[in-house]
């Protein structure tokens, strides 16, 4: 239609995602960093997990500072929190920075056994 679009430049997206689903490839030293999502996975099945304790692991492995260092050698720069804060993270999407409160994670990720599934295997 001879309409001139001409380039258009997009910022690489690849270090957020890998900090919320996991790298293909290995970090740091030769060191598989894990992902937001695989630390959830970690703490759901841990013995009395928390939000907090959650949040604590986020910070621990992805702030550029932690509350043990001052610089975190596996920090990622998408990723935020202030030592202070009990419940919130920020994620520095492409689209701009987008707060997170940890409240209910890990309720939410836990995976329960339906009812009904319940009832069919005490009626075997």
């Amino acid at each position: 239609e001879g309409i001139d679009v001409g380039f258009v430049r997009f910022r690489d997206n690849q270090e957020c995602l890998d900090l919320i689903e996991g790298a293909a490839k290995k970090r740091s030293f030769g060191v598989k960093i894990p992902s937001l999502l695989k630390i959830l996975d970690e703490c759901v099945v841990m013995p009395k997990p928390t939000d907090e304790k959650l949040l604590r692991r986020f910070i621990e492995t992805h702030n550029l500072i932690t509350s043990t260092t001052s610089k975190n050698p596996t920090a990622n720069k998408h990723f935020s929190a202030k030592r202070s804060s009990k419940h919130t993270f920020v994620i520095k999407h492409y689209s701009g920075d987008v707060a997170y409160n940890v409240t209910g994670f890990i309720v939410k990720n836990k995976d329960h056994v339906h009812l009904s599934l319940k009832d069919l295997l005490r009626a075997s």
